[in-house]
C-alpha cells in the first residue's frame, strides 16, 4: 500500500470517528449528520553529520470541526542496521489550513526517543516551521459507506520550512522537504443521510 494510500485510509478511519460510525450502525451518526476535517501532510530527511544517522519525519496538520487546527510528528531515526530510535510526541504545535490553498504549522515540541535496538531513551526537542501552498489540480473522491458518504479533495502541496530535531545521543539535525508525492493538502466531507 503507498504512503498517500495509507494517508487516505487513516483519514477515513479519523472521520469515522469523528462522526461516530466506528462502532456499526448503532452508533451511526443522526441523520443529516455533518463532519468536516481539513488535512495537510508533509514529509522531511536530514542527516545528523557528527553520527551519519538518518532522520525521517512526516509532519501532518489537523483541522478538526470540533477543535483549533494543529500540527504533530514522529521521528525515525536509522543507520545501517536499521531503526535504531522512534522518538515520539504528544504535544502539538498552533497550525492553519485555509481550504486547499494553504496550510502551516510553527512551533516547539518535546520528543521521547526509544530504541527498539536496546539503546538507552532520550529527550529532546523539535522546532517546527512549516508552510505548505497547494498547487495543481483538485483530486475529488468519493467513498460511500452504509449510511454515510466521503467526500475527500486532494491538491498536492509544495512545502517550503524546516523541522530541527535536537536530541542529544540520539540525532540533531535539521530535516528538509523534499517535494514528495504524499505532500498534499486536504479536505474531507462526512455526511450522513
Amino acid at each position: 500500500m503507498t504512503r498517500r494510500a495509507v494517508g487516505r485510509v487513516l483519514t477515513t478511519l479519523l472521520a469515522t470517528a469523528v462522526v461516530g460510525t466506528a462502532a456499526g450502525p448503532a452508533a451511526a451518526a443522526p441523520a443529516g449528520t455533518e463532519g468536516r476535517t481539513g488535512y495537510a501532510d508533509a514529509t522531511f530527511d536530514g542527516i545528523d553529520d557528527s553520527t551519519g544517522r538518518t532522520v525521517h519525519s512526516v509532519f501532518s496538520v489537523f483541522d478538526p470541526q470540533d477543535q483549533a487546527p494543529f500540527g504533530t510528528t514522529d521521528f525515525f531515526v536509522g543507520e545501517d542496521a536499521g531503526i535504531v530510535y522512534e522518538c515520539v510526541t504528544d504535544q502539538r504545535t498552533p497550525a492553519t489550513i485555509s481550504g486547499l490553498d494553504f496550510a502551516g504549522a510553527a512551533g516547539v515540541l518535546r520528543v521521547d526517543c526509544h530504541s527498539p535496538m536496546g539503546l538507552p531513551s532520550r529527550s529532546g526537542y523539535a522546532v517546527v516551521g512549516v508552510l505548505w501552498r497547494g498547487e495543481g489540480p483538485v483530486e475529488h473522491l468519493v467513498f460511500p459507506r452504509e449510511e454515510c458518504t466521503e467526500y475527500l479533495d486532494v491538491r498536492h502541496a509544495r512545502v517550503v520550512g524546516a523541522v530541527l530535531l535536537a536530541v542529544p545521543g540520539v540525532a540533531v539535525t535539521t530535516l528538509t522537504p523534499h517535494d514528495h508525492p504524499a505532500d498534499e493538502i486536504r479536505q474531507q466531507r462526512v455526511v450522513c443521510a
